[in-house]
Order: structure tokens, then C-alpha cells, then sequence
């Protein structure tokens, strides 16, 4: 009987040494990071909808130098100069909105998941397409405390387009 209440004390002494030793850990992303990540959208979202867009500063705000960004339908694009031409490409928009439902962070790194929407017209259109979809980026903390998307990636809601009708396949020639 000893015995096994020496063990069961020597089993209790040890889980609570094991468990005050443990410390909460903390993950070093606050609500000031997430205020942070949430200004820069914003200021991103405005810089879209002026009447004369400036997609450098566009860029360079909410970009880091090397970041990467996955449009649909399309290769990847890396590094300032290349999304600067990338988004300078695209088809005047307007009506542009970021609804932000998750940031979440651990240390130097964060995560935001939202969904956009916007209109554009594309050229030979006859009106303007309204747009929506979802997106997700990954966020890093640079050296001077600021936060910078570095990997961009979204698609969608709408459906794709119905393909177009194929002519019938010709029977070979006997």
C-alpha cells in the first residue's frame, strides 16, 4: 500500500513540476498588429477607388519588395516591378471593397482571410461586370515594425464561363 501511494505522489509531484513549468505561451501578435494590418487594407482599398489610381504606391503599401502574388488564371507574379505591371494591366475598376473576417498572427507572421468586390469593365464589353470573390494573405512584419502582404492569393465567386460551342467533329475520309 505504501508502495503505490508513493507512486501515485511521486506521479502527482511530477505532472504539477511539468506544468509549472510550462509558461503561456505568448505568440507575440496583438491587436495593435491586427489595427495595423487592418489600416494598410484600408489605405490599399482607397489608393484602388481614387479617380487616378497610384499603383506604385499601391504597391509599395501594401507589398513587400519580394512578395508573391497567385491571380487566377494566370502564372505567378513576384517582386514589386512585376505586380506594379500586373495591376496596371488590369481593367479599370471601381467600387472597390475588402471585407476582412480573420486576421490571426503568431510572432513576425499573420494570416487574413476576406472576401472583395468590385466593378470593372473590360474592353469590348458592353457594360460593367460586377465581380466578388475570396482571398488569403500572408502577412510579415518588416524590419522597421511596418506589415507587408508577401504571398496574395485569390479567386472568384462568379462561375466561369460557359465554353464555347465546338463545331462537330468532321468523319475522316474513306
Amino acid at each position: 500500500m505504501k508502495r503505490y501511494l508513493a507512486c501515485f505522489l511521486l506521479i502527482g509531484l511530477m505532472s504539477i513540476t511539468i506544468l509549472g513549468c510550462q509558461s503561456s505561451k505568448s505568440t507575440g501578435f496583438s491587436d495593435a498588429d491586427k489595427a495595423a494590418i487592418r489600416k494598410v487594407t484600408d489605405e490599399v482599398v482607397s489608393i484602388s477607388n481614387a479617380a487616378t489610381k497610384d499603383w506604385a504606391a499601391y504597391v509599395k503599401t501594401d507589398y513587400a519588395e519580394n512578395a508573391v502574388i497567385f491571380p487566377p488564371n494566370t502564372p505567378a507574379v513576384q517582386g514589386w516591378d512585376a505586380i506594379q505591371s500586373f495591376v496596371t494591366a488590369m481593367p479599370a475598376s471601381s467600387d472597390f471593397k475588402v471585407d476582412v473576417l480573420e486576421i490571426e498572427g503568431w510572432s513576425d507572421l499573420a494570416y487574413v482571410r476576406g472576401t472583395y468586390s468590385m466593378t470593372y469593365t473590360l474592353p469590348g464589353d458592353s457594360g460593367p461586370t460586377k465581380e466578388s470573390g475570396k482571398y488569403i494573405e500572408v502577412w510579415r512584419r518588416q524590419p522597421d515594425g511596418s506589415w507587408k502582404v508577401i504571398r496574395d492569393i485569390w479567386n472568384s465567386d462568379l462561375p466561369m464561363p460557359a465554353p464555347p460551342a465546338s463545331a462537330p467533329a468532321k468523319s475522316p475520309k474513306k
